[in-house]
């Protein structure tokens, strides 16, 4: 902590400094080799990709990584020399050393060899997607003449050079000059004609320190944040198809269409590069790919075609019967994409290290910035975003890490969508022709919930049953007992909560749609905080449907008609309860607006134990099923990606479409409500009024 205090100039921590002081610690202070060594590393690493983008997956995706390895497979670390590298090269050459040794038929959760792989990925960003934006310009240092004007006065003129000379260069190396030289000054002019040349004298050093920033200073970007441009990409692509026997140009070209790095594209040949995948129709372990890895390359008849997963965690609670029911994935189903015509994924075997890099170098003149295999590889995913692609979309497509991306978790695509977007980006994106498409292996991918739609409605339809059948039952005769008034609010509770699941994409917590002024029933619009706190980062406002909204003023209605019933039974209850819910009673915070009761009379607060309990009587399946079968639908809907992400707060995305600066608008949640009345309508869940 002193060294990073010490490295900061005016206050400011300087990233890069700190990076390099930190992982070139001295040996002999306790990170002589093994994991401490390496994990200055990993900080040195972390620390410079903040530079360009703070919240870069690669980022989280390393430290999580590298924490599972210090806490669950220690000896991994041991193993791994990274005491003795100087620079990040050669750290990252020790790292996949490491993971190339590794074995990889391990599970998807867990693995040492995936672990090192974000660790991998993140040293490569930090060694080669980090190019600089270079100009057609080859700016020369600048220097600033002092002459005579025609009229006798002094001017400072402002010329480039071959060279700035040592003196200004030297008043370049530290940041404190650095950012002195762009601060504003008041009295810093180009032409001061009524001033003596003594007088001009600091402004000249002041000018020519500011024109050698100017000159010398990298525009450097993160390959995320400077995508190729369409002109490139056809260069990259003419390039390509001129030379077939350059397998560093194929390799690039490959990585421009599929979105994916050309280590991965290598990698779905197999850990040894045997070959291909045979399919021959007889079984279905023909096309099994590692865990770790996103894709595979898979002959089908003459046709080779890159096969993908999305590997998903396995649902925690009740996974394998779910599985047995046909209620939930394994997580095997696959999306099979084709290669277009004039590229050949074959020609990637022959592939040399480095050599993709050298052969993007030779290109260099033809474009007015370099070529990074960052750049290469991420300009799918960011035409994709652009183009208005659901981000499970994109992450599908381009083999993300669902765990960098809780949009996937929750959304089931169907493959005629996947390969949609992917062909409409080929085509419009790129210039090119689709390849034919071949039969896929499964029509869905995605979410691991597989709720029939027809299941779900009769489920509903039987619980709306049961409800009218109980209604029937205590308004007959002298009035309802209290087991039975009881017993039709628990089913009654039970129906409105599932409806304003399904309607909202609600969180599966303790006390949900808690307060009654969360609600603006005439606007249709309700308050959600279902994550960590009231009033953090997943609170948001939603849009209801018309169903919800007719269900909540049903809601209201019922706690009338209880508080009529159990007044001469439970009292107690209604003063303390009721009363405050419907507003009869002032003072204080009014409890959560759903309850259980007992038996006897007592009520039982909504946790999600409780709430499990009695919809297991109706719908015994996952708890957030609500959550992921409403975010496929909206997909397949065509809801705006922000819309979804705002209606679901999602990181990032759902705080920006909702910030002050946004240009998001509330009337653009209408569409998810909208979108969602469907759903209900598909799923039976229509207005229900109380029994009581």
């Amino acid at each position: 902590m002193r060294r990073v205090r010490h490295l900061q100039p005016g206050g400011q921590v300087d990233r890069l400094r700190i990076a390099q002081a930190v992982a070139a610690r001295a040996p002999g202070r306790g990170v002589e080799a093994g994991p401490d060594r390496l994990g200055a590393w990993v900080l040195a690493a972390m620390l410079q990709r903040l530079e360009g983008d703070p919240a870069e997956n690669r980022i989280f995706a390393a430290a999580d990584g590298y924490r599972r390895l210090r806490t669950k497979r220690p000896e991994v670390l041991d193993g791994i020399g990274a005491g003795a590298a100087r620079d990040f090269p050669a750290v990252l050459e020790t790292l996949v050393a490491a993971r190339e040794g590794m074995p990889s038929a391990e599970g998807p959760a867990g693995s040492p060899r995936r672990w090192l792989g974000a660790l991998c990925t993140l040293f490569d960003g930090v060694v080669h997607d980090r190019a600089a934006i270079h100009r057609r310009f080859e700016g020369s240092p600048g220097r600033v003449v002092l002459r005579r004007t025609s009229a006798g006065g002094p001017e400072d003129v402002l010329e480039w050079g071959d060279d700035l000379g040592r003196e200004a260069e030297d008043r370049l190396g530290t940041p404190g000059a650095t950012a002195a030289a762009d601060a504003p000054r008041n009295t810093r002019h180009v032409t001061r004609p009524e001033k003596s040349f003594d007088a001009l004298a600091q402004d000249r050093v002041w000018t020519a320190t500011a024109a050698a920033v100017t000159a010398t200073r990298g525009l450097a970007l993160p390959a995320e944040h400077d995508v190729l441009t369409g002109h490139e990409a056809r260069v990259l692509l003419g390039a390509a198809r001129g030379s077939p026997g350059d397998p560093g140009l194929q390799a690039a070209a490959l990585s421009l269409i599929y979105g994916r790095s050309v280590d991965r594209l290598l990698s779905a040949f197999g850990s040894a590069g045997e070959g291909l995948v045979i399919e021959d129709g007889d079984s279905d372990d023909d096309c099994v790919a590692g865990p770790e890895e996103s894709g595979e390359w898979v002959k089908v008849g003459e046709t080779v075609v890159l096969e993908a997963a999305v590997h998903l965690p396995p649902f925690k609670i009740g996974a394998q019967e779910a599985a047995d029911l046909g209620l939930a994935s394994d997580g095997t189903e696959r999306f099979r994409l084709g290669c277009p015509a004039g590229f050949a994924p074959g020609t990637l075997l022959g592939l040399a290290p480095g050599m993709a890099d050298l052969s993007l170098r030779r290109l260099r003149d033809r474009v007015a910035r370099p070529y990074a295999r960052g750049r290469v590889s991420g300009w799918l995913a960011a035409w994709l975003r652009r183009a208005g692609a659901d981000p499970a979309v994109t992450g599908a497509l381009c083999g993300h890490d669902p765990g960098n991306h809780a949009q996937m978790h929750y959304t089931a695509l169907s493959t005629d969508l996947l390969l949609g977007w992917w062909e409409r980006a080929l085509r419009e994106g790129l210039g090119l022709a689709p390849p034919e498409r071949v039969p896929q292996p499964a029509p869905v991918v995605g979410s691991r919930a597989r709720l029939p739609r027809e299941l779900l409605r009769l489920a509903f339809g039987e619980l709306a049953q049961d409800i009218a059948e109980l209604g029937a039952l205590c308004r007959d005769g002298q009035g309802p007992g209290l087991a039975a008034a009881a017993e039709a609010h628990n089913l009654f509770a039970t129906y409105t909560l599932e409806l304003l699941m399904f309607a909202t994409g609600h969180r599966p917590v303790g006390a949900p749609f808690e307060r009654a002024g969360d609600y603006d029933l005439p606007t249709a619009m309700m308050w959600i905080s279902d994550k960590a706190t009231r009033g953090g980062p997943s609170s948001r406002m939603v849009a209801l449907p018309p169903a919800a909204v007719a269900q909540l003023r049903h809601w209201e209605a019922h706690l009338g008609a209880l508080a009529e019933v159990l007044s001469p039974l439970c009292p107690v209850l209604v003063r303390d309860r009721l009363a405050p819910l419907l507003k009869q009673r002032s003072g204080g915070s009014p409890p959560p607006l759903f309850f259980f009761l007992d038996g006897t009379g007592q009520v039982v607060e909504p946790d999600h134990a409780a709430i499990l309990k009695h919809r297991a009587t109706v719908l015994p399946v996952q708890d957030n099923a609500a959550r992921h079968l409403l975010r496929s639908h909206l997909v397949t809907a065509g809801v705006a990606p922000n819309a979804i992400d705002a209606a679901f707060g999602h990181a990032r995305l759902g705080e920006e479409a909702l910030s002050a600066s946004s240009a998001f608008r509330i009337q653009e949640l209408r569409a998810v409500a909208g979108a969602a009345q469907d759903l209900l309508g598909e799923l039976g869940l229509a207005p229900l009024r109380s029994p009581l």
